[in-house]
């Protein structure tokens, strides 16, 4: 009798287990280089004339900022 129990423990190890594949997302660090930040405008004094001045002189180059950071985020993304 103790026979017989052992070989139906043993034939249960005989099977091969269930293997399942599971696939889980890992993180990864981006390579893309980051560009560098425009200058700003300083301003001579500190009348508002001169202030909008700095802003539309510093627009175009912050507009451009803008895009290369979300062609960096597209290419960190892919």
């Amino acid at each position: 009798m103790r026979s017989a129990l052992l070989l139906m423990l043993l034939a249960g190890c005989a099977t091969p287990p269930k293997t399942e594949v599971v696939q889980v997302p890992v993180p990864v660090p981006c390579k893309v280089d980051m560009p560098d930040r425009p200058t700003m405008c300083v301003p001579k004094d500190d009348s508002r004339v001169e202030w909008l001045r700095c802003v539309l002189v510093d627009l175009p180059s912050w507009q451009q900022y803008a895009r290369e950071l979300e062609a960096a985020l597209v290419g960190c993304v892919e």
